[in-house]
């Protein structure tokens, strides 16, 4: 009975107009926007597609290689700097699609070494477990007029020769120790679109400011781009008058991708401006963003995208939940709901970094606990649903013997 079910069942998916998942449905590619190096490969998927049909001139075919073409995708490798222009013509039934792939490839540059800063015995304790003293590191920086972005400086791993950076195959590993580099990245925020990482950080009252990192295995960093090259053309961001902003700026950004409409989104709040900011993008590599921004402080800001709709969680003791809407070159909230409430007039607690993500049945929200005179901890809510309650509880709790103060 068994080998008869297993016949039928193999008889079945063979014919013709079985594909149940993709029936009916729309064609889609898993990005249009890719960047390699030379030498490397990234495949890059097609889902829901009976037919496809690549096409690509022969200057392109000069810039990257076209393998493994079929239904499901294309393999890609980068074969000299440049850029080339991949047609794909993508059909369902009746549904048809077509879509230009961007491939830019650049040299692949060498990957530096960063050596921990030289410590004494004396200096450290035996429980000690990072460096007591380290020379500073400043962040690199785009200089005015320049076209390459400034490389971030990776680890060397056992994947790596000397010689040359390492190319990234679907399905290997980098291997990293700690840490990457030496410089200070803080408040970073990242995300995975296909085979492509990137992560933003704070860069307070620095200009260009809060810059794109980019990573095909998490170890290897470069800086690619900036979000905006001046925050705003006023006294307080050109020190005039006597105003200033050190320490200020933009802090805690938070970086999504919203596949609905394909575009990236940077949000964050700046104190010394007192105002909101969101940037959006098609193309995060060119450094091209749309500025919008409304009065008001959304304190360490992060976004979520869901059910066609973008949400902003803020707030320092409570958390708010609100709507956004983009809206000419401002933002319009509405909806504004507190859903995790840990302030009181008996407890005074801080809350920073709020990040919030779909998975699965359930929405997470993480964050950091501060407690007035206490240890700062990590913080894990989930629902599923956004106008109901939500259930937490402590995921992080140590400050690893190190100054007791927990984690930031």
């Amino acid at each position: 009975m068994l080998s008869v079910v297993l016949a039928v069942g193999l008889l079945v998916s063979s014919m013709p107009g079985t594909d149940v998942a993709a029936k009916g449905k729309k064609p889609k590619i898993q990005t249009t926007k890719i960047t390699l190096k030379t030498g490397e490969k990234m495949r890059v998927k097609v889902t829901n597609a009976k037919k496809v049909k690549w096409s690509i001139s022969k200057n392109a075919k000069k810039v990257v290689k076209l393998s493994s073409k079929s239904k499901k995708g294309v393999t890609l490798t980068g074969i000299k700097e440049g850029t080339a222009k991949i047609s794909v013509t993508m059909k369902n039934g009746k549904q048809q699609v077509k879509k230009t792939l961007t491939v830019k490839v650049k040299a692949a540059v060498k990957a530096v070494t960063t050596q921990p800063p030289a410590t004494s015995a004396a200096t450290q304790s035996p429980s000690a477990t990072v460096p007591t003293t380290s020379a500073p590191v400043q962040l690199p920086t785009r200089q005015p007029g320049t076209e390459e972005p400034t490389k971030m400086p990776a680890t060397e791993s056992p994947t790596d020769t000397p010689s040359e950076a390492p190319t990234k195959t679907p399905g290997t590993h980098a291997v990293a120790s700690l840490p990457l580099a030496y410089t200070d990245i803080p408040d970073m925020d990242y995300i995975r679109v296909g085979e492509d990482y990137y992560m933003v950080s704070t860069t307070m009252f620095l200009n260009p400011g809060v810059p794109i990192m980019h990573s095909k295995d998490l170890v290897h960093w470069e800086i690619i781009s900036y979000v905006y090259d001046t925050l705003e053309d006023n006294d307080i961001t050109n020190l005039k008058n006597g105003k200033q902003c050190y320490g200020q700026g933009s802090w805690a950004a938070s970086l999504r991708y919203n596949e609905a409409d394909e575009t990236f989104y940077v949000c964050f709040s700046s104190n010394d401006q007192g105002k909101f900011y969101i940037y959006t993008t098609k193309d995060i590599a060119s450094g091209t963003w749309e500025k919008y921004s409304v009065n008001g402080i959304k304190h360490d800001p992060g976004l979520l995208f869901d059910n066609g709709k973008m949400y902003v969680f803020s707030g320092n003791g409570n958390i708010t939940l609100e709507e956004a809407k983009l809206s000419g070159d401002s933002i319009v909230f509405s909806g504004a709901k507190t859903v995790i409430k840990k302030a009181s007039s008996n407890n005074i607690v801080s809350i920073e970094g709020a990040h919030a993500y779909k998975i699965g049945d359930y929405y997470y929200l993480f964050f950091i606990e501060w407690p007035k005179g206490g240890k700062r901890m990590e913080w894990c809510y989930r629902t599923k649903d956004l106008t109901e309650d939500w259930e937490g509880r402590i995921v992080f709790c140590d400050d690893g013997d190190y100054n007791g103060a927990g984690i930031a």
